[in-house]
């Protein structure tokens, strides 16, 4: 029997839809939630440039030798719930939360060098601002971006550039829950009359609006481009952020492809970012510029398959479980 490993959280969809085609391909999905990796993986060994482990799974032990490959979608963050403690000092949690973090980091570094996979735990979150710098090295335009810890300072940058802005986290976006309530954050245009110079702020990103035509999302793998146009502008609600869905009248969707040249330059990025997948966010400037705004490396892809008929889930695991090498 033959196995097919995945990290991921319980509800993630496109894990699901994954196992569907693990299980018509014959192969035995494994999910596993990384907050519970060092309850069943009973070891992991590098010797001799060899790479082993061991998976507690049902009432088997699944070998490296059983496994076609891997695939990182979710995680939970690291506990120290599994385990049963008598009294720790703060210094004596902090280490054993240390350890773990760093147990589950060498096993995702090894899956990396040694097995087949798509993403990993150690390259799930990038650099916002690095991932600007190597977009533009790889030879992809770039909206001026600008972080800032001065109200006035982006007043004077506004009125100095004569530019329209926008503002979204440095850092990646995150669901916020108080109460029953969960919020959104979303990309917002700004203009110099939301900045109070008395106030005190905090570090924040301004960056330039590029007037688009639409937008293009590209899920990236194995060097290969699936890509979807998104007409947001045609919308108010979605114009600045196709994900303010207007579910009554969604936004427009076709099926894309990227010029080669531009291709070329994906490619070059995303191995300066050591990523064999990842799904991209570019946009059509109104003067026909190919803009590159981010890359997600775990970024959801079924909003593409789905309506451009891509079938990714099947792509991604067929990639796996067939003797090409992706890494």
């Amino acid at each position: 029997m033959k196995y097919l490993l995945f990290f991921s959280i319980e509800d993630d969809i496109t894990t699901h839809r994954m196992v569907d085609w693990c299980i018509s391909l014959n192969v035995t999905p494994i999910i596993i939630d990384t907050r519970n990796l060092s309850k069943v993986l009973l070891n992991y060994s590098i010797a001799n440039n060899i790479f082993s482990f061991q998976i507690k799974h049902k009432r088997s032990i699944v070998t490296e030798k059983d496994v076609v490959g891997y695939i990182y979608r979710r995680s939970n963050a690291s506990t120290l719930s599994n385990y049963k403690f008598s009294t720790l000092t703060p210094e004596l949690e902090e280490f054993a939360q240390q350890e773990i973090i760093s147990f589950n980091s060498g096993f995702f570094h090894a899956l990396f060098k040694y097995m087949k996979g798509v993403n990993n735990l150690n390259t799930a979150i990038n650099d916002k601002l690095e991932t600007l710098f190597l977009a533009q090295e790889s030879g992809f335009k770039i909206p001026d971006s600008h972080l800032l810890t001065s109200n006035e300072e982006a007043i004077k940058i506004i009125k100095k550039t004569g530019k329209r802005y926008i503002t979204k986290p440095i850092y990646n976006m995150v669901m916020l829950r108080h109460n029953s309530n969960h919020y959104m954050q979303y990309t917002t245009e700004v203009k110099s009359k939301h900045f109070n110079k008395e106030s005190e702020v905090f570090p924040f990103l301004l960056q330039e609006r590029i007037e688009k035509s639409f937008e293009i999302r590209t899920f990236f793998l194995n060097e290969k481009a699936f890509s979807m146009a998104i007409f947001s502008q045609e919308d108010k609600q979605t114009s600045e952020d196709f994900r303010r869905y207007n579910t009554v009248h969604p936004n427009r969707t076709v099926p894309f492809e990227l010029k080669k040249e531009d291709l070329l330059k994906l490619k070059k990025l995303m191995k300066s970012l050591n990523l064999n997948s990842g799904s991209i966010d570019f946009l059509k400037s109104e003067t026909g510029e190919l803009y590159f705004l981010e890359v997600n490396p775990v970024g959801q892809f079924g909003m593409v398959s789905g309506p451009c008929n891509y079938y990714l889930e099947r792509e991604v695991v067929t990639n796996l479980v067939s003797n090409e090498k992706i890494n």
